[in-house]
């Protein structure tokens, strides 16, 4: 499916976490980028207004940031014969929506992005998702459900400056943090281990 024609279901990614997508994708080239593309299919939603996105934005801001033209998807759900109101609905009910912007503030669901190339930058996300790749917690399996990890280390952790090196010790503060006891009923908390 053509990258430029879906639609995100959430506000943000993490610029940092993309860039270490984009670096994966770029490893597998040649004959393996498209078995490699296809066990990262994005999963979407078929709606009435157009196909949106209900995970794995990280790897279609990537795919799209790198000039990838077209990608695998999952269809989850077809939902073009439901109203659009309904539509709505039936996302949330699903937790297929996060409509939270990049300082973690409550968005109006107008606020959508209608493309990748209108999402924005949420560090924490990046601290979040870079943190539970090195070990401090588990992945968590639904969708969006990162995203309080994200706003967990957000109330916690202080990123100095737009630096990798400011960038680097927010990283080691998020490990701590995501193993701290106050941490143990997110979700994928493991503590010290």
């Amino acid at each position: 499916m053509l990258l430029s024609s879906l639609r995100p279901t959430q506000m943000t990614v993490g610029f940092a976490y993309v860039d270490v997508k984009s670096i994966i994708t770029r490893r597998h080239g040649g004959r393996t980028l498209q078995p490699f593309m296809q066990a990262h299919a994005i999963r979407v939603v078929r709606g009435p207004e157009g196909t949106y996105i209900v995970d794995h934005h990280h790897w279609a801001y990537a795919w799209h940031r790198l000039g990838i033209v077209e990608a695998p998807v999952r269809v989850q759900k077809d939902y073009r014969d439901v109203a659009e109101n309904d539509f709505w609905i039936l996302m949330r009910k699903h937790g297929w929506l996060h409509l939270f912007d990049e300082r973690g503030q409550k968005c109006e669901l107008d606020a959508l992005p209608n493309s990748l190339d209108g999402m924005q930058d949420d560090p924490y996300h990046s601290l979040a998702a870079l943190a539970r790749r090195a070990g401090a917690y588990r992945k968590p399996k639904r969708a969006y459900v990162s995203f309080v990890w994200a706003n967990y280390m957000r109330d916690r952790v202080k990123i100095d400056s737009d630096g990798p090196g400011a960038f680097s010790l927010a990283l080691l503060e998020a490990m701590r943090v995501a193993r701290d006891k106050d941490a143990a009923d997110l979700p994928g908390y493991i503590g010290g281990e």
